[in-house]
């Protein structure tokens, strides 16, 4: 992961720190809006045999998405790219391929102390 990390760091622009105005000419994949502001998330995940990639705003970022069943690893981005750069990481190489199903049971019983009387 160390790796990737530094990787991906050379790709950036340390100079060019983004501000609440910045307009990052990118749509969130989640609520379809332009993202604005200091800091937006991007990730790549693997789709079949397709790399997509998924851009959040800070918002969209604290919600449930439609990749929260995948293995993914976010990049937080405060300042830009340098140009015709990309961030990629192929999350599986960290973490495998298996998917996580999880399964709840819910037992649900009267609370007697709880009653109000009538």
């Amino acid at each position: 992961m160390k790796q990737c990390w530094e990787e991906n760091l050379q790709k950036v622009d340390l100079s060019a720190k983004f501000t609440q105005e910045t307009v990052h000419n990118l749509t969130c994949s989640e609520s379809g809006k332009p993202i604005v502001g200091a800091s937006y998330y991007v990730a790549t995940y693997q789709d079949g045999e397709e790399t997509k990639y998924i851009y959040l705003s800070e918002e969209a970022f604290r919600e449930p998405t439609q990749v929260d069943d995948k293995v993914v690893v976010y990049f937080r981005l405060t300042h830009a790219l340098k140009a015709d750069q990309t961030l990629s990481v192929d999350a599986t190489k960290f973490f495998g391929t298996e998917e996580v199903n999880h399964t709840y049971t819910l037992t649900i019983t009267t609370d007697r102390l709880h009653y109000s009387n009538k």
